[in-house]
């Protein structure tokens, strides 16, 4: 049979084992807190969501579960100019067949404003029955050139180009590549079947 005291002996228990699991929840906090880091610890990376409306940039914690929102786009780059963000050619590409349409080869991910070096390379199908010049280039989100290079593109070839280029970026953008050729070309494919652009953030232009 239970006796008052021994109830009262219990309730005491109780709260001090209530007050030592929130001592302990305490003593934790700073512990995670110190964990979590920007740039990521981990992997030395900023994470950023990009607002696709309104082009707004945030950074944001990971690892203090953070994350990007709807109507964001995650994005990630190197704390330092000591790595550099590489992307590639998806898939194949068809280039219009009349003169002077520029068509958008690779598509980068948005990047911070910053100085960035720019290293493009590009190989396209020329299937057509006749040669003409080949251009490609890498260039800002919103169009403007950054750097361009020529080649002539033989009937019935490939054609390869690599472009080197430097940009400063105010706002956040991506960078493209893009070509084009010169003349209305016949039927054939034309196609742009493999590239990869290698950007790096550096202190300052040279």
């Amino acid at each position: 049979m239970k006796t008052r005291s021994d109830g009262q002996a219990t309730a005491k228990r109780r709260s001090a084992i209530a007050i030592a699991a929130v001592a302990v929840g305490v003593a934790t906090v700073p512990t995670m807190a110190a964990v979590a880091s920007i740039p990521n610890s981990s992997t030395g990376l900023i994470n950023g969501c990009y607002k696709t409306a309104g082009g707004a940039l945030r950074v944001i914690d990971t690892q203090a579960g953070a994350k990007c929102v709807a109507g964001e786009t995650p994005i990630k780059w190197p704390a330092s100019g000591v790595s550099a963000t590489q992307y590639l050619l998806p898939a194949e590409v068809k280039m219009a067949h009349e003169g002077g349409i520029s068509t958008t080869v690779i598509t980068g991910p948005v990047l911070p404003p910053g100085i960035w070096s720019v290293a493009a390379n590009v190989t396209l199908v020329n299937g057509t029955g006749h040669a003409d010049t080949l251009r490609c280039g890498p260039y800002t989100g919103s169009g403007a050139l950054i750097a361009g290079s020529g080649t002539t593109w033989l009937a019935h070839s490939y054609g390869d180009l690599s472009v080197p280029g430097l940009v400063t970026l105010t706002t956040p953008e991506r960078i493209d590549v893009r070509c084009s050729h010169d003349s209305d070309l016949p039927a054939g494919p034309l196609v742009a079947v493999a590239g990869v652009v290698v950007v790096e953030k550096v202190a300052s232009r040279f």
